[in-house]
């Protein structure tokens, strides 16, 4: 059975680690976005269980963005939930997008005393001025978002590999060498269900392929589109 790559995800309201005992010795990728940690948010305990994980080798410490949301103003119902790239709005500059990446990866590093190797956009939304910043800096990875399935695998741009990733859905889940879930949702039993299926690695060592450019853009218009309708969605709810 070829393994799989996990990722979980630690979101802005999560206020503790409490992760399932079925992911004992499960390899994983833990990504925490560094202002959910900022100012004690995040209980000592917790920490240290972070640490306890990657010391052990479970797994990789990820980096999702540094605030968490968009610096434009979304009062007009849209989703706010990015923050590297914005579908309504001017481009984020790469100056300030070091800016703020590094000033994440300080605080992870100093809460965990450890780096992250991976970047993890928030939503899975980026431009090429975070992939010239993560380059700059020297991430290893970074993960996309996998709305293809098998056919999209691990492949390098400017020198970055780049992770597509699935999410694991009570209707379906594509099939795909990565996939990814929340901390919150670690209990339901039909994702820990699926989870248990396989067995995981993470990707130290993993070998990019050549992706057709055809696949890729495919994957980023369905990504696009995903946001587009949830946007919908929430402005229909906004007018209401």
């Amino acid at each position: 059975m070829q393994k799989r790559i996990l990722s979980i995800y630690v979101n802005l309201q999560d206020r503790e680690l409490n992760l399932p005992r079925y992911l004992n010795d499960v390899k994983f990728i833990i990504s925490i976005c560094p202002s959910s940690i900022m100012g004690g948010k995040f209980p000592d305990r917790d920490v240290k269980k972070v640490k306890n994980i990657l010391k052990r080798n479970y797994g990789l410490l990820g980096q999702r963005g540094y605030f968490g949301r968009c610096k434009y103003n979304h009062n007009d119902g849209t989703d706010p939930w990015h923050e590297n790239f914005c579908l309504h709005n001017e481009p984020i500059g790469l100056e300030d997008q070091l800016e703020f990446i590094t000033k994440g990866r300080e605080v992870l590093a100093k809460t965990f005393g450890i780096e992250p190797l991976i970047y993890a956009p928030i939503n899975h939304l980026y431009d090429e001025n975070t992939l010239a910043a993560i380059q700059i800096l020297k991430y290893r990875f970074m993960m996309d978002q996998n709305n293809v399935g098998k056919e999209l695998r691990p492949y390098e741009r400017h020198g970055v590999i780049i992770i597509p990733e699935a999410p694991i859905e009570k209707n379906g889940t594509l099939e795909s060498l990565a996939i990814y879930t929340h901390l919150d949702t670690l209990y339901y039993p039909e994702i820990a269900e699926y989870i248990k299926k396989f067995k995981y690695t993470v990707p130290v060592g993993i070998m990019p392929e050549e992706i057709p450019e055809k696949i890729l853009r495919i994957n980023e218009i369905k990504k696009r589109i995903r946001k587009l309708e949830r946007d919908e969605r929430k402005l229909k709810g906004f007018a209401g």
